[in-house]
């Protein structure tokens, strides 16, 4: 290289060097994103045994909702980004109050690439796939190895399980429980909720927030899910109460800003 091209070049670095300002950030490529889960009824954080408004002229008490999801991701135009496989859900250990019931479930995916996006895809269950597993197949700190969460007489995760009582003649004695449990292939559904969304790279804490209204779920075009003559469904013999409930989750999930 003779001189004159090497002095030419230098002065280039050296030129395009100072043309960035010492204070311009790097920005980064990827960044962590916190993915809140809130249960909600009727547009207000879900507290378990507190005194819930249904129809009828009745109220209910939860005690229990859990769930897994199933091939969470991010959707764009280009892109479709998976943050999880599967997970598993629990607003019984959190919402006892209206200060963790407003918090919700919180995880944090790694290493998320920036940028926007326009969609967020779930399935409430387990995949077709993953279900086809068993939870000896998978170490004791995986979602899907607990036996509890398991039919094995229908091979077959338990999807979702919501449970509580209801107060059949507004006395406030709450004598009647239900439980509604999901599970198998049929019942699996997937959601997707269309929202602008944006990793920033300049954000610190970048977050979704999901929100599920439990009172949602127990409503249809056909009417409301009556409690009072259907208290329990949890098997093959209960798919068309099950049915009502998960053909639901299109409405009663969304994404809040």
């Amino acid at each position: 290289m003779s001189k004159l091209r090497y002095f030419s070049l230098l002065f280039m670095i050296i030129f395009l060097a100072g043309c960035r300002k010492d204070d311009d950030p790097i920005l980064p490529k990827q960044k962590d994103l916190k993915v809140q889960f809130v249960a909600e009824y009727d547009g207000k954080p879900l507290i378990f045994n507190s005194l819930l408004n249904y129809e009828f002229n009745t109220y209910l008490k939860l005690s229990r909702l859990d769930y897994f999801i199933s091939d969470l991701a991010l959707m764009s135009s280009k892109d479709t980004i998976l943050l999880r496989d599967i997970g598993y859900l629990d607003f019984t250990k959190t919402n006892r109050d209206e200060a963790t019931a407003a918090n919700g479930v919180v995880w944090t995916i790694k290493d998320v690439p920036v940028g926007d996006y326009n969609a967020l895809r779930m399935g409430i269950g387990v995949n077709p796939k993953l279900n086809a597993t068993k939870p000896a197949d998978y170490p004791s700190t995986h979602p899907l190895s607990n036996l509890e969460l398991y039919w094995a007489g229908w091979n077959s995760y338990i999807f979702s399980r919501m449970e509580g009582k209801i107060d059949t003649l507004s006395t406030g004695l709450f004598a009647t429980g239900f439980t509604y449990h999901t599970g198998m292939n049929n019942v699996y559904r997937e959601v997707n909720l269309q929202s602008a969304m944006k990793i920033d790279p300049t954000v610190e804490n970048n977050t979704i927030t999901i929100h599920l209204d439990v009172k949602k779920l127990f409503s249809s075009p056909e009417g409301w899910l009556d409690i009072l003559e259907i208290q329990e469904a949890h098997g093959p013999g209960d798919m068309a109460t099950v049915l009502k409930i998960v053909n639901n989750y299109a409405t009663a999930f969304s994404i809040k800003k």
